[in-house]
C-alpha cells in the first residue's frame, strides 16, 4: 500500500485477469478437441485446412455438391467429404457452341436444350443415393433418347449438382459433442460473472482496508453538499447586498466566510447549552478549545 491505492489495484487486477483468463483457456481446450475430432475440412489439402480444422465447421455440415466432367471421359466420380449422397438436385450438359460456361451446375435457358432425356438416366443417378462415394460410367449416345450431335460433343461437359447429408448416427454423434461444448461454454460465462462480482467486492474491501491503514486529507475534513437552489438564494439575498460583493470579493471566498460564521454561531450556542445542562466542566472546557482552534484555523485559511 506505499505506492498508493490506485497503483496497488490495478496490479492486483491484472494478476487477477491474466490468472482468470488462463483458466478460462484451459476451460475451452476439450471443445477445440471436440472441433478438431470432426472431419469437416480432412478432404482439403493440409494448407488449405490452416486453423479451419479448431473450429466449429469442422464437425461437418450439409452442403451442396457439383461435379464435372467432359463427355468425351466417359466416367463421373461423385462424393461427399462427409456424410452420404442425399439426393440428385440437378444433371445436364454444358454445350460449348452455346457459348455456355463450362462451370454452370444448374439447367439455365442457355443449356436447357443439352439436359438429357433418358429416364434410365435419373434411375441410375437415384441409385447412389445413401453411398458416400459412387463412380458412374455413361456413353454420350445413352443420355438422349433421339442422337443429339451437337449436345454429344466430346468436350461438352457433363454436371450433376448433388446434396451431401448426415446420417442419423453422425447427427447424434455431433449432437452429443455440441452439448459438451455448450456445457462448457455456459461453465466458462458462469465462472467469468462470480469472477466479476468477486473483483468488485475484493476491491471495496481493499479500498477501506486502504482508508483504515492510511490517513489523508478526508479524515480530517466533513462534506458538506450545497443544493444549486440554496447557492442561488445566497448569492441573490445575501451576497448582491453584503460588503463582499461591493469589495469584489469572490463569491467562493464570500461564501466560504459566511459558513464559517455560520458554524462558529452554531458552536456557540451548542456551547452555552451545555453550559446550561450542567455539562461536564472537563468536557465542555474541551470543547471550547476545539471551538478555538477551528476559529482560527478557519480565519488563516480566509487570508
Amino acid at each position: 500500500m506505499k505506492l498508493g491505492y490506485g497503483i496497488v489495484a490495478y496490479r492486483n487486477l491484472m494478476w487477477a485477469m491474466i490468472i482468470m483468463l488462463g483458466i478460462l483457456c484451459l476451460l475451452n481446450v476439450p471443445a477445440l478437441w471436440i472441433y478438431r475430432t470432426g472431419g469437416g475440412y480432412f478432404y482439403k489439402s493440409k494448407i488449405a485446412q490452416g486453423r479451419e480444422v479448431w473450429s466449429l465447421g469442422n464437425l461437418g455440415y450439409s452442403d451442396m455438391e457439383c461435379s464435372q466432367v467432359p463427355i468425351g471421359i466417359g466416367k463421373l466420380q461423385m462424393s461427399c467429404p462427409y456424410g452420404t449422397i442425399g439426393s440428385i438436385v440437378d444433371f445436364g450438359v454444358n454445350n460449348v457452341n452455346d457459348d455456355v460456361s463450362p462451370t454452370y451446375c444448374s439447367t439455365t435457358k442457355a443449356n436447357a436444350a443439352c439436359t438429357p432425356t433418358n429416364p434410365d438416366v435419373r434411375v441410375f443417378l437415384e441409385d447412389s443415393v445413401g453411398q458416400t462415394s459412387v463412380a458412374i460410367e455413361f456413353v454420350a449416345d445413352n443420355l438422349w433418347l433421339t442422337p443429339n450431335p451437337s449436345c454429344a460433343n466430346q468436350l461438352n461437359n457433363v454436371y450433376i449438382q448433388y446434396s451431401c447429408v448426415m446420417n442419423e448416427e453422425q447427427q447424434y454423434a455431433k449432437f452429443v459433442s455440441l452439448c459438451i461444448v455448450v456445457l462448457f461454454g455456459g461453465l466458462t460465462c458462469m465462472l467469468f460473472l462470480l469472477f466479476l462480482r468477486w473483483l468488485h467486492y475484493k476491491g471495496v474491501i481493499n479500498q477501506a482496508e486502504w482508508d483504515c491503514s492510511t490517513i489523508t486529507v478526508s479524515d480530517y475534513s466533513v462534506e458538506l453538499p450545497i443544493r444549486k437552489k440554496s447557492y442561488k438564494k445566497w448569492y441573490q439575498e445575501t451576497y448582491l447586498n453584503s460588503e463582499d460583493a461591493a469589495n469584489n470579493v469572490a463569491p467562493v471566498m464570500s461564501l466560504k466566510k459566511y459558513m464559517i460564521e455560520k458554524l462558529e454561531d452554531y458552536l456557540a450556542v451548542v456551547s452555552e447549552k451545555k453550559e446550561e445542562e450542567g455539562e461536564d466542566d472537563e468536557r465542555l472546557t474541551a470543547m471550547k478549545k476545539k471551538m478555538a482552534r477551528l476559529s482560527s484555523f478557519s480565519r488563516e485559511s480566509m487570508q
